[in-house]
Formats: structure tokens, sequence, C-alpha cells
């Protein structure tokens, strides 16, 4: 889920934090990939066209993630990007009520689509199955295989992938953390980038870089709040807190009350709403000793602070025992892997 509404706020209130990247300015660039994220795109959309199901081998085993995968990195290497994947470990235990909501959601997903199959509803039956995405072990194993085949550099993080990629970053292991996802800034990343793994057309001729930000922040508050099909944007936390007058203390505590994977809502505050509580009171407990408790009711129970201690000490590996490194392609590998496995 990320942060709910989060990319919209910044775009609007935050636009120098934002910077449309040339991709001149990612030659060489070494940066941190979510990878779970990624395969839960490939997923989604390597279709077959007249099925709509997932691409297979002649042995029925879904193979869309590898297509994916392969096609991406290609491409990213091609582009001089030197990624580095990071795979996610064990939830943490506050995240399991939004797990449970979304296994609810995917249950529902897939009666909704058994029902538009059966009344041969494709649009409706293409929009239920992306739904029905889940990302197992085995395709997680079977991309860490290609990855290394193909010598990337592969991190499996003990818990969160955004928490280990914003480690990377902050240790200066990579330059900034690739995701769709707005937590990576919450878990501290001085710089994620957005739209790497998307549609990159629109990038690949665009004269603007982060060096001309201060010309181009419209564009590129808009091409990170809409994301898809629109050019790579850097998001930089430091101008993050400038802008927003906030310290990083307060701008988790803004996070987790616009809505976060680890607690609930409070009713009737979003964004701006969250952000002015806590321009005015500093602190999500200040925040409950002065709102309108009839008007915002708090759900019960409220773990903001079990919430704040996921962001502000995730468990990650330590950095200091992650040895990034680059390797020859293993040509034959590679080979025995996706004809003959």
């Amino acid at each position: 889920m990320g942060i709910k509404g989060l990319m919209k706020f910044l775009a609007d209130n935050a636009p120098s934090a934002l910077h449309v990247e040339a991709r001149a300015s990612l030659l060489g660039r070494v940066v941190a990939v979510d990878a779970s994220l990624a395969l839960y795109q490939f997923l989604t959309a390597v279709r077959d066209a007249q099925t709509l199901g997932n691409l297979t081998d002649e042995a029925g085993n879904i193979t869309s993630h590898l297509a994916g995968m392969l096609a991406r990195v290609t491409r990213m290497l091609e582009q001089g990007i030197r990624p580095v994947y990071v795979f996610d470990g064990v939830p943490p235990e506050e995240k399991s009520e939004e797990l449970k909501r979304r296994q609810e959601r995917r249950e529902e997903a897939e009666a909704l689509a058994a029902a538009a199959r059966e009344a041969g509803d494709t649009a409706e039956l293409r929009k239920q199955l992306t739904r029905t995405v889940r990302v197992t072990k085995q395709q997680n194993e079977d991309v860490k295989r290609l990855l290394t085949l193909l010598g990337v550099p592969v991190v499996s993080a003990p818990a969160e992938a955004e928490a280990q990629c914003a480690a990377l970053a902050k240790a200066n292991k990579v330059w900034g953390a690739a995701t769709e996802d707005a937590d990576a800034l919450t878990f501290g990343a001085p710089i994620v980038i957005r739209n790497l793994t998307f549609s990159d057309s629109s990038s690949s001729n665009s004269s603007s870089s982060s060096s001309s930000s201060s010309s181009n922040g419209g564009s590129a508050a808009g091409a990170a709040a809409a994301g898809k099909g629109h050019p790579v944007v850097s998001i930089h936390l430091n101008k993050v807190l400038e802008e927003l007058k906030l310290t990083m203390p307060q701008f988790i505590d803004f996070c987790i009350l616009c809505g976060c994977d680890y607690c609930g809502t409070i009713k009737g505050i979003g964004p701006k709403t969250a952000y002015n509580l806590l321009l005015q009171h500093n602190s999500i407990e200040g925040v409950l000793q002065h709102i309108d408790k009839d008007k915002h009711s708090i759900p019960d129970p409220f773990p903001f602070e079990s919430a704040r201690k996921c962001f502000t000490s995730p468990l990650v590996a330590d950095t200091e025992n992650i040895n990034i490194k680059w390797a020859p392609v293993d040509e034959q590998g590679l080979k025995d892997f996706l004809v003959h496995a």
C-alpha cells in the first residue's frame, strides 16, 4: 500500500523535492530496486492476449515473472543503470492486518473473475485477474537465480524490501531506492526513484535533469504523482522536509496519519488535514490530545507507536556485511535455465 496519498501531496506541496531525471543523469548510477514490487507488476501485466492468463512453459509453470525481469534488467543495463535487486523477507507482525485485508481482496477478486469469465466479460475479467496476483516463494527464487546468472547483485532483506533499500541508500551503498511505494521515504531513503520500472520513452528524449529541476518542478511533480507512462523522477528527502518544514520524526508521524501498512487511520484525516494537525501539534500524541474525537473517531486499537518503531528501527541486514558486486553474464547457465530447465 505504501503511504496513502503521499505522492500527490508532495507533488502539490513540495514540488522542488521532485526532479525529472534524463537518462544521461542515470548513467552509472547504482540503484536498489524493490524486487517484490517488480514481480507483482510482471505477473499483472505480462499475460497471454487471448486467455488473459500468465505466460507459462510447456509444463504449465508460470514464466511471466522471468520474461518481464529479463526484459527489464536488459534494458536497464543497456542504459547504463546498475540495479541491485532487494527481495522481501518475513513481514513484521505489525503488517498482519494489512496482509489479511489483501488476502480478502484477492479472494473477492477471484470470485468476481470467475463470474466475469462465465459471463464473457473480457474487460471485467482482465480487471479482476490483476487483483488476484500473489508472488510466490518459488517465483522469488526463480528470479533470484535469473539475476545471479545475469551477474546482477541480489540482496535478501530479513523483512521489508523498502526498508532495506532505504538502509542501502543511507549507507551510500546505492544512489537511491527505486520503488513505487512511497514509504521508502518514510524509512529514510535520501533519494527515492519513481517510474524507473515503467515505460521510459518520454524520459529517454528528455532534456530535463536533476540540475534543472527548478524550471520543471511542475512537470516533475505531475510525473511522480501520476506514475505509469511518465518520466523517471527522483524525490529528495531533504527537500521534502525543508519544503514541508517538518523534522524527520514529524514526517514519519505525518505518514502514519495519512495511512500506512502498520496502523489504521483516523476517520476524516487525509494528507492535508494530517499535515496541518502536525504543524499545530508537533506529534501524533499532540494530535490525539487536541482533535475533535466526535468528528474524527480513533480506531481501537490505534498502534501508532509500534508503527512509528517500524519506520525508525526497521529490521534490516547490516549494510556493512552486504557486498554489492557485479559479475559477467553466465551465458551457458542462462541458456540452460531459460531453455532447458
